[in-house]
C-alpha cells in the first residue's frame, strides 16, 4: 500500500507519496552510489577513533560527494524524484485569485517555485527521502549498533 503525507513548506501545502517498488529500488541504488562514495572518501582509517564523528573527514566526504554528481544529471534526478513522489501541491492561481491544489506536474511551476527558494526544495527532497528511505537507514543503524556491541563483547 502506497502511503501519502501532507505537509507545509513556505506557506504552501504539498502531498507526497511513497515510490512504487521498482522506482524505490532504482532511486535507492542511485542515491546509495552517491552517498556511499561520499562516505567512503570521508572515513579516516583510525583505530583509535572513539566515535563515528571522530572518523569523519568532512572535506573528504564533500570531495567524494562532488565526484559522484554532475551539473546535468543531478538536476534531472532531483526533478525526477519530485515527479515520482509529488501527488499535489498548493499554488497561487491568478485566474482564481486564490491558492489552488494542482495534481499534474508542471515544469514551469517547478522552475519558478523553487527559484530563489533552494531551502524549500531541499526540505521537500528531505521529506521524500524520509518517506522512502528512512526505514532502511534506521534498520542499517540498528545492524551497525548490534555489530559494534557484538564486537565489543568479543563475539
Amino acid at each position: 500500500m502506497i502511503k501519502e503525507k501532507e505537509f507545509e513548506i513556505g506557506g504552501e501545502k504539498f502531498t507526497i507519496q511513497q515510490f512504487h517498488t521498482t522506482d524505490a529500488l532504482k532511486y535507492g541504488v542511485k542515491i546509495s552510489k552517491i552517498i556511499g562514495a561520499a562516505l567512503a572518501a570521508g572515513l579516516k582509517d583510525d583505530d583509535d577513533a572513539g566515535d563515528i564523528l571522530d572518523m569523519l573527514d568532512i572535506g573528504g566526504m564533500i570531495n567524494g560527494f562532488m565526484s559522484q554528481i554532475d551539473e546535468e544529471k543531478t538536476p534531472a534526478l532531483i526533478k525526477e524524484l519530485l515527479q515520482k513522489s509529488l501527488v499535489s501541491y498548493q499554488t497561487w492561481s491568478t485566474k482564481a485569485n486564490a491558492k489552488i491544489y494542482v495534481t499534474q506536474w508542471d515544469d514551469a511551476w517547478y522552475e519558478t517555485r523553487f527559484a530563489g527558494a533552494m531551502g524549500d526544495l531541499l526540505e521537500l527532497l528531505a521529506a521524500i527521502f524520509e518517506m522512502n528511505f528512512l526505514h532502511a537507514i534506521e534498520a542499517a543503524k540498528k545492524k551497525v549498533a548490534a555489530r559494534r556491541k557484538s564486537s565489543l563483547n568479543g563475539k
